[in-house]
């Protein structure tokens, strides 16, 4: 798991490219950890002086149900983690297109991390959605925390340079 961590920290590396091009980048940063954790959902949310702008990833063809559900609770996750009373700007991502077996998105476990935002009250939220019968291990989330960190920082950095 270690190994795979490097493997995918290695590739987030700022260039100019991948400023100009930062959504795209968050796709194939997103099929690499892919490949090691079978996550379904990806969303990222940033506060704006105009509201909150949330970019959500689809791992895998859903439904039209299940989409709009998706939105919903990533949205409500978003809003009441944010704080925020501000518009929701929605912008959504085909990542994967293989389809998958029939799911309860209820049933849905994520992982977070916040985006520090303090000086310019910016800040933002991390989401991974998976659906797992058996919880993650420490030693798991700790990875995945340690990756979603990462990609918070090189994510928002590139947004940030591209806006500027």
């Amino acid at each position: 798991m270690y190994e795979y961590q490097g493997r995918i920290l290695q590739g987030i590396i700022l260039s100019h490219d991948k400023i100009e091009n930062w959504e795209e980048f968050v796709q194939s940063i997103l099929c690499e950890f892919h490949s090691i954790f079978k996550f379904n959902f990806f969303s990222i949310a940033f506060n704006s002086y105009e509201g909150i702008d949330l970019y959500l990833y689809y791992m895998g063809v859903f439904t039209t149900e299940d989409k709009v559900e998706a939105k919903r609770i990533f949205s409500a996750n978003m809003i009441s983690k944010l704080k925020q009373s501000k518009a929701l700007k929605i912008k959504e991502y085909q990542v994967l297109n293989h389809k998958l077996t029939k799911i309860d998105i209820k049933q849905m476990h994520s992982v977070t991390i916040d985006v520090d935002g303090k000086l310019d009250n910016l800040g933002g939220l991390l989401e991974m959605g998976y659906f797992s019968s058996v919880p993650l291990g420490i030693d798991e989330k700790s990875i995945i925390k340690s990756i979603l960190s990462e990609m918070v920082m090189v994510i928002g950095s590139s947004r940030t340079l591209k806006k500027h």
